[in-house]
């Protein structure tokens, strides 16, 4: 099947499939764009392609190179991604303690990071060291959807490749073909939430507590709305949610909560809305649009602070809950 695989991304793959061609493909690629939009995958295709016995630009899928990357045990594959938020130097130079070695048995070497912008600063200097001076045998892929967050020397020692969203309609095709059986209603949401990303809409029907944990942010939500929850509860639910390995997902399902409220009361169409069971509640509730506004936003910049920075989880959402009952009241 080879570049078939990745849909959507028909004017990418034909850049790459020239080059590979041609032997026209750098020493490096920096495949760049929303997580979940098939960066991973199309980082692979590559490596497979580039060792692939037919030469033909496309994987084959069927020679034993093809396989053993698709497989991830080619050795002559060194496939490195965050451990604990963070890709450290000790991973790096392990890595190129492998690479380094002489061709085991493909075409090339391939160094593959995953998640390129979570590269500490001395784990990004020993890498720049062997990007700086790669024999005709390496190449370099790297997948990120922050290339801001890398430093400037390495971007510029790579060609950059950016994948886009898919349009809704592309994107439902793609849920409803691997989830045949799926509840149409689930698959709506998931479409509507993914924002033209299939492996988010993906994750989202893979989700087996989908049900539980947006009936949990409802009721909670609902509550905040209605001023019906004492500062105390507030406390109490975020020292519960900080706890929880699924802290993220609350906290973007809430931020969507929101977000629908926002967009009701601004009067927008009922298909620009997430999840339309919470209609009944912003037809009702009072409160106004520029709060829900200020909701969205506490919500979004909790999430960015969690994401990125070693802060307090716990005092970040209870920070985050008292915020927002204070623009509700």
């Amino acid at each position: 099947m080879g570049f078939e695989k990745i849909k959507g991304q028909e004017k990418n793959v034909k850049i790459i499939k020239e080059a590979l061609l041609k032997g026209s493909m750098g020493h490096a690629v920096l495949l760049e764009g929303p997580t979940g939009s098939g960066k991973t995958t199309l980082g692979f295709l590559i490596a497979q392609a580039l060792n692939c016995i037919t030469g033909s630009g496309d994987p084959c899928d069927t020679c034993l190179s093809c396989k053993k990357i698709e497989k991830r045990v080619f050795p002559d594959l060194e496939f490195v991604e965050p451990k604990e938020r963070w890709i450290k130097l000790e991973q790096i130079r392990g890595a190129k303690k492998n690479f380094l070695l002489y061709n085991q048995e493909g075409k090339y070497r391939i160094f593959f990071i995953k998640e390129a912008h979570c590269l500490t600063r001395e784990a990004a200097a020993s890498l720049l060291k062997i990007m700086e001076e790669p024999t005709e045998k390496m190449k370099f892929i790297l997948t990120t959807p922050a290339p801001f967050r890398l430093p400037a020397t390495i971007l510029s020692r790579c060609s950059r490749v950016k994948t886009h969203r898919l349009s809704p309609e592309l994107t439902g095709k793609l849920v409803k073909e691997r989830y045949p059986l799926a509840p149409v209603e689930k698959v709506e949401i998931a479409v509507r939430l993914s924002g033209g990303i299939p492996g988010a809409a993906f994750a989202i029907m893979e989700d087996e507590a989908w049900e539980k944990r947006t009936g949990e942010v409802k009721e909670f939500g609902t509550s905040m709305v209605k001023g019906n929850i004492s500062e105390a509860e507030i406390m109490e639910a975020a020292g519960k949610w900080a706890e929880r390995e699924d802290v993220l997902n609350l906290l973007q399902w809430l931020m969507i909560f929101f977000r629908d409220g926002l967009l009701m009361k601004a009067g927008c169409r009922d298909e620009l809305l997430v999840d339309h069971r919470h209609l009944s509640l912003w037809e009702k509730c009072p409160v106004v649009v520029s709060a829900l506004e200020d909701c969205v936003n506490i919500i979004k910049d909790t999430i960015k602070t969690i994401t990125t920075t070693n802060a307090n989880i716990q005092l970040a959402v209870e920070n985050m809950f008292l915020q927002i009952k204070g623009r509700l009241c």
